[in-house]
């Protein structure tokens, strides 16, 4: 990664809302359980294991995350799944089972795109042309603080 890169990464995720940096973490996940992945079926444990322990690491952190007190059965139902998820890829690591682990790309891929769904309802509207208004945005509701 070039330091230009480097810098408007660090700039994105300065300056990012809190469910958008949610949507970062979540790529990461994303990002790291792919490489896994392609990893362990080219049989590179080693490498393997540094990107499904990266992975429980981010796992591990949006658990820390999560607010009780704005939504309790959503922040319960969320750290289940992240438990299992947590749970599931140590098992991988182990049982080298690919399988698992495109288990888990499942579930988090469904997760992720929800997030990305609800950062973008919540994200401001374009800035008008020319000075025109803004169209009316119609907000929606967010069953969980960040």
């Amino acid at each position: 990664m070039t330091y230009y890169s480097r810098q408007y990464l660090s700039t994105q995720i300065n300056t990012a809302s809190g469910r958008r940096l949610i949507v970062y973490l979540f790529d990461g996940v994303e990002g790291h359980l792919t490489q896994a992945l392609e990893e362990l079926l080219a049989e590179r444990f080693g490498p393997c294991g540094k990107h499904v322990s990266a992975a429980m690491d981010i796992l591990i952190e949006l658990a820390a995350a999560l607010d009780f007190e704005a939504s309790p059965a959503l922040a319960r139902r969320l750290l289940a799944l992240y438990n299992y998820l947590i749970e599931t890829l140590a098992t991988t690591l182990t049982a080298r089972d690919p399988k698992q682990l495109r288990a888990c790309l499942g579930v988090l891929s469904t997760l992720a795109d929800a997030w990305r769904h609800v950062s973008a309802a919540a994200a401001p509207p374009p800035a008008s042309k020319a000075g025109a208004p803004a169209p009316a945005r119609r907000d929606t509701a967010v069953a969980v603080a960040v």
